[in-house]
């Protein structure tokens, strides 16, 4: 989980967004590593 935390916290730092696109993004990442 901290590599996907890496690469999504310096996105959400650099494009705030509101939190509930931010948990979608999170879980989709999460969805797309599983994938991989």
């Amino acid at each position: 989980m901290s590599a996907i935390s890496s690469l999504i916290l310096p996105e959400l730092k650099a494009e705030p967004m509101p939190k509930a696109e931010a948990r979608e993004d999170f879980q989709i990442g999460r969805s797309t590593t599983h994938c991989s």
